[in-house]
């Protein structure tokens, strides 16, 4: 596929032109109270062009991928771009990176490409019976394997031309028990960035006895009344935290339209026992790429530093209007949208 992207992205002159594909496999099953609620897969494949000219951006995507299908979209791209200029407030500009030519993969010892799956639907089948036995008390339970297989291309009228293969496996469980007439649910999840070993190293068995085990131990507890208290958060709440209530005033484009992180560079929102980092290279994590969907090379942010705001999560534009240099956080979900400033692994 990168031949044919750079092939028609050199037929556009001026302007900055890049261009997306994108493969994606997944698989996924659902069990429900000892029945298959969904079993899927599928294969979508497709992509799109982005081209900025006078400073106004120009999207297009297709799912047809052949030459003439590809020509369509750029041509649509670029007379987005022109027709879009006049209603522009802002002009777009973007900083100059160093193109990459390279290649990167999900470290994994078991493609699931090359295995059955269908052991993940005994499986879950398995888990899902010994969870609901568990308790007489385990009122439903649902057990879930997922795999999101990515492969991505990438190039760009600056010389870029990147392949990247992203595989994610996950597992989860949602345990509702019932308990003196009242109710509670619990819910695990398991997965990282990998093959099939990913199942084996961190059994969703666990996961779901672990739900079950915390909802029959919740469901007979009284609900405790509104009120501020003092309370010792868990790890993943700590994270949740970090996530939805800091990172994303971190991010770039909000910062400029006037989060609360806006004007904090060099000053202290937090504890001097808080440091907060946005990190595109951790190990398996499910938010690592080698590349960002703009073609930058990913990287450790460090946001908060000893309760002091020292950076953001930039994209090419947003790194133009704060003068600083792109963090490899331009990221878009599939190759029907266009590249927006997003999180990968935050802690």
């Amino acid at each position: 596929m990168l031949d044919t992207l750079e092939k028609c992205t050199s037929r556009i002159k001026g302007g900055f032109v890049e261009m997306r594909g994108q493969s994606r496999r997944v698989f996924s099953v659902r069990v429900k109270d000892g029945r298959i609620d969904k079993l899927m897969r599928g294969l979508n494949r497709g992509v799109c062009s982005r081209i900025l000219i006078d400073g106004s951006w120009g999207f297009s995507s297709t799912t047809i991928i052949n030459e003439e299908a590809i020509m369509k979209i750029l041509e649509d791209a670029e007379a987005l771009a022109r027709s879009s200029k006049s209603a522009k407030k802002r002009r777009v500009e973007i900083v100059q990176v160093e193109p990459h030519i390279d290649s990167f993969e999900t470290q994994m010892r078991i493609d699931p490409r090359s295995e059955d799956l269908e052991f993940l639907v005994e499986e879950a089948l398995e888990v899902d019976k010994e969870t609901h036995e568990y308790s007489k008390s385990i009122a439903s339970t649902s057990i879930g394997f997922s795999i999101v297989d990515d492969e991505l291309y990438y190039v760009n009228s600056e010389g870029a031309r990147i392949k990247q293969r992203i595989v994610r496996c996950f597992g989860d469980a949602f345990v509702i028990a019932r308990s003196e007439g009242k109710i509670a649910s619990a819910y695990e999840s398991r997965g990282r960035q990998g093959g099939l070993e990913v199942f084996r190293e961190t059994p969703i068995r666990d996961a779901a006895l672990e739900a079950a085990e915390r909802a029959v131990r919740i469901a007979p507890k009284r609900v405790v009344p509104g009120g501020l208290y003092d309370v010792v958060l868990e790890n993943r709440i700590v994270g949740l935290l970090a996530h939805e209530a800091v990172g994303h005033t971190a991010e770039a484009d909000l910062v400029y339209g006037g989060s609360y992180l806006s004007n904090k560079i060099g000053r202290k929102v937090a504890s001097e026992m808080i440091t907060l980092v946005d990190d595109g290279r951790f190990p398996s994590g499910f938010g690592t790429m080698k590349y960002d969907d703009e073609g930058v090379p990913t990287e450790k942010t460090i946001i908060i530093e000893k309760g002091i705001v020292r950076g953001f999560m930039h994209s090419r534009e947003t790194a133009w209007q704060f003068s600083v240099s792109p963090t490899g956080n331009a990221r878009a979900w599939s190759f029907e949208y266009d590249p927006i400033i997003r999180m990968r692994n935050t802690y």
